[in-house]
């Protein structure tokens, strides 16, 4: 498995629940591997606007329109990824979409198709201090 880290330089800084963050971060990256059988991840950090963006992107099983309709609905799992491993109850990206968005901020998912792999994300608001 290839992995590729890009970390923009002189990102501004937002006030967030630093472990929660964290937690996010690592559900989208494991759930990439988990459902990247091989191929590369690639995670990316970035300014876009008055946004700071969080994505990791794989080659993996990808999602159908479908999928990318629910994938962040309370106990959904793609049919696809229920193949690949029996374990998880479709909670994972439900909390990560209700501590991003209680942030005032969105998560995004986007995919060609099935087999075509996906990108997981999140945008949280650069918020003006004073």
């Amino acid at each position: 498995m290839q992995f590729k880290v890009e970390i923009a330089k002189n990102l501004p800084q937002v006030t967030v629940d630093m472990e929660k963050i964290r937690n996010v971060m690592l559900n989208f990256l494991t759930n990439a591997v988990k459902y990247t059988p091989k191929g590369w991840l690639k995670m990316e950090l970035f300014k876009k606007g008055r946004q700071i963006v969080y994505q990791v992107s794989d080659n993996g099983i990808g999602l159908t329109k479908f999928d990318l309709e629910n994938v962040f609905q309370k106990f959904y799992r793609a049919e696809e990824a229920k193949k690949i491993t029996a374990t998880g109850v479709g909670l994972g990206l439900f909390v990560v979409k209700k501590f991003i968005e209680a942030h005032d901020g969105e998560v995004f998912v986007e995919s060609p198709g099935p087999g075509q792999g996906a990108t997981f994300g999140f945008k949280l608001p650069i918020k003006r201090v004073g």
